[in-house]
Order: structure tokens, then C-alpha cells, then sequence
């Protein structure tokens, strides 16, 4: 086997060890793999790291089950509809209380007309009225944008809700991003990603009245939208796709046995070794699914994962009960909003996890390990410059085998 060192790009990979034979390198949403040897060449065969090369092959192919392509397809408009909808949130979007606007008009007819005539008459200037009156008007109308420019807010905002799926053990993660840009002003921005081989395009939110203005998007050094327009308090959404280094990935090492009949027991371990902190963890299978808690970087939860012969048939993976964070109207406005996208991300998900996959025969050997992170996980700027203020919500999948399952090579 010839081993040659590797051209410095910042994205490839060497795999094997230290043995320089292949190199992993994302393009667009895909990976090429680059060998530098002869795969048939029966030297290569004889090679002693051969079949840890082939593993390392095959764990990163198995991304190639991915849930976010699995939303693009026509048959499923709904569903990518709702995951790029996810992140209209913002307290400028919503109007203000039925009590509060009946309050703003009562003070204003009791002040124009009653307290007016009253003030004037006790003056003996009531000729003044056609002064007063518009006067008043104009103070009123002055409030009027003051007093929804303190609800709506004046401070651009960012939500971002994102899927990050990778394989078991890698932490190149292909994400899958909506954001939402909230203005608190008619204006056009320039919306960038910083990653020359991401991409930016509008998407199709079915019942949202997006702007009809059409996006324009340059590649000359990464992707860029230039003066994509916003109403005055609306909300605009952009989609991105790219990749993203998340440590270490997720290490998982699951095994399957038989424990009686048709029935099995998924067990091992799952470790976080992303270098941030993960909620809601948790390992599905066909048939059954097993809640870990929150991992914090570096620790690992033991999987005992009971898998009955019934719930296998027909079935695709299963979430546990918290996977899918409710709507809590009486929670604060920050946890309020990222409640209200981590529940449409995940309705997204399973719907399209439960329309693409029922039924499959494969899943029996395969695992979906999930959890969720809440910070920016996609570079993006507007008008060249980090937006600090917005929620984000990260689903991580990660597409993992079992060992010792029915079918599957060893």
C-alpha cells in the first residue's frame, strides 16, 4: 500500500489511523472519499487496516438516510413546510391584547371629546377647539406608533431552527437550516453564510405570505443573498445548507441479542463527545425508544433498550414521550418561543421519519440517536454582522447501526 501525506484542505480527513490511504471530504450535500490505493488490488485486501478502513467507509455512509432529504420530496410539501415555518417567533409578531388596544382607544375618545370641551369650556375658549383637536391627533398618533413600537420592539432579530444528522463517531454534521429575520423597520438586508460550499434559497412555507420580492444569491466566495427585502415588523425566512465540525460526533457502540422468542435488548452506549452540552438524548428504535437526559461534553449513558417481536412489525423508529417539547402559553417569552420551534421541528421530523421509513425492512438494524442544542449553529450574517438576538433550536440525528442484528454483515 502507498502512503502519501494529504493536500492541507481544511475540511478532509484521514482515515485509518495514521495510515494515509483515504481522505473524506464534503461537497454540497454529499462526501467524496478519495483512496490512494487500489481497493482491488490484492495487496490492498491483505492490507491489515483494510477492514477498519471499510468500517469507518461504511459508518459515514450510513448518513446517506437522511431525514431532511426525506422533506423535500413533493409527496411531503407539508411537512418541509412546517419544519421552514418553525421559526416564525417573535414578540413583534404577534398583535397586542384585545384589552390593550380598547384601553389606548377609550383614552383617546375620552381626552378628544369630553375632557376637551370641559378644559375649554372652563377657560371660555372654546373657539380654541380647532386647535386642540388636531393637537390632539397628532399626540395620539405619535402614541399610537410608540406604543406598538414598545410591543413589536425595535431590535433585529434571528431564529434559527436546524438539522444536524452525521454518523456515529463523526462530527461532520450535514445541517439543514431555516432562519427567520425579524425587522423592526421596512428594509433589504444581505443576508451571508460563511462556507464556500453551503447554499441559500428561499423556501416554500405553505399559508405564510412570504415577500414576493425574489431573492437574489451569489456564489463567489461563499453563499449570499443581497438585498433581500423585509417588511416593516415581519418576518422573513431563509434556508441554508452546509456543514459544520461538531467535535467528535456522537460515539455510539450498541449491540442487539436475543432475549427470548422474537423479542431482543438493544444495549451499550451513547457519549457525547460533541464539546457542548446536549437535552433530551435519546436512542429510538423500530418498536420501542429509550430517554437518556441531558449529556453533558464528554459523558456517556449505558442503552438497555427492550425490543418486543410485536412493536417490530411495520414499525419505524419511536420517540419517547419528552422528545417533543409542548407549547406552554404561561412560560416566559424565550422559552415560549423556543417551545413553540423545538414542537414543529419535531412534528416535522417524525412525520417525515414516520412517512418515508414505515414499514422499512432495514430498520430493525439501525438506531436514530437524537437530542437537541440551543445556540447558533449555522455561520450566518446580515449586513456582515452576527445578529445576537433570537432563538435557536438544533435537532442532532445521528443514523447509527446495531451490531449482532439479523442480516447485517459483521
Amino acid at each position: 500500500v502507498a502512503l502519501s501525506p494529504l493536500k492541507p484542505l481544511p475540511d478532509a480527513r484521514a482515515v485509518a489511523g495514521d495510515a494515509r490511504v483515504a481522505a473524506f471530504r464534503a461537497l454540497g450535500r454529499g462526501t467524496v472519499v478519495a483512496l490512494g490505493a487500489d481497493a482491488a488490488a490484492a495487496d490492498f485486501a491483505a492490507w491489515p487496516g483494510a477492514p477498519r478502513l471499510w468500517r469507518d467507509v461504511a459508518r459515514r455512509g450510513v448518513t446517506g438516510r437522511s431525514v431532511a432529504r426525506a422533506m423535500d420530496g413533493t409527496d411531503n410539501q407539508w411537512i418541509g413546510s412546517s419544519f421552514a415555518g418553525s421559526v416564525l417567533r417573535a414578540p413583534g409578531l404577534r398583535a397586542p391584547s384585545f384589552g390593550a388596544i380598547g384601553l389606548f382607544l377609550l383614552l383617546y375618545l375620552v381626552l378628544l371629546v369630553p375632557v376637551n370641551y370641559a378644559v375649554l369650556k372652563r377657560l371660555d375658549r372654546r373657539e380654541w377647539t380647532w386647535l386642540t383637536v388636531p393637537l390632539l391627533v397628532l399626540v395620539f398618533s405619535v402614541g399610537a406608533y410608540g406604543f406598538g413600537y414598545a410591543i413589536k420592539g425595535g431590535q433585529t432579530r434571528l431564529n434559527t431552527a436546524s438539522i444536524a444528522e452525521m454518523g456515529p463517531g463523526d462530527g461532520r454534521a450535514s445541517v439543514t437550516a431555516h432562519a427567520g429575520l425579524f425587522s423592526p423597520r421596512r428594509d433589504a438586508y444581505d443576508v451571508s453564510l460563511d462556507d464556500r460550499n453551503g447554499l441559500l434559497y428561499a423556501p416554500q412555507i405553505m399559508g405564510q405570505g412570504q415577500d414576493a420580492t425574489p431573492l437574489t444569491v451569489s456564489q463567489d466566495d461563499g453563499a449570499r443573498v443581497r438585498d433581500a427585502e423585509v417588511a416593516m415588523w415581519a418576518m422573513r425566512v431563509f434556508s441554508a445548507r452546509t456543514t459544520t465540525q461538531m467535535g467528535n460526533g456522537i460515539e455510539v457502540r450498541l449491540s442487539q441479542r436475543a432475549v427470548g422468542p422474537g423479542n431482543r435488548m438493544i444495549e451499550g452506549t451513547v457519549g457525547n463527545r460533541t464539546g457542548r452540552q446536549i437535552d433530551n438524548v435519546s436512542v429510538s428504535a423500530a418498536g420501542g425508544s429509550q430517554s437518556l437526559g441531558n449529556l453533558g461534553p464528554g459523558e456517556t449513558r449505558t442503552v438497555r433498550l427492550p425490543i418486543a417481536a410485536f412493536n417490530r412489525r411495520g414499525q419505524v423508529f419511536q420517540f419517547p414521550g419528552d422528545w417533543n417539547m409542548g407549547w406552554n402559553q404561561r412560560a416566559p417569552d424565550a422559552d415560549r418561543t423556543r417551545r413553540a420551534i423545538r414542537s414543529r421541528v419535531g412534528q416535522a421530523v417524525s412525520s417525515a421519519i414516520s412517512n418515508r421509513w414505515q414499514g422499512a425492512a432495514d430498520t430493525a438494524g439501525q438506531v436514530l440517536v437524537s437530542g437537541w442544542t440551543y445556540e447558533p449553529l449555522v455561520p450566518l450574517r446580515v449586513d456582515g454582522r452576527t445578529v445576537t438576538t433570537g432563538d435557536h433550536v438544533n435537532l442532532l440525528l445521528v443514523h447509527a447501526p446495531v451490531e449482532g442484528s439479523p442480516g447485517r454483515a459483521r
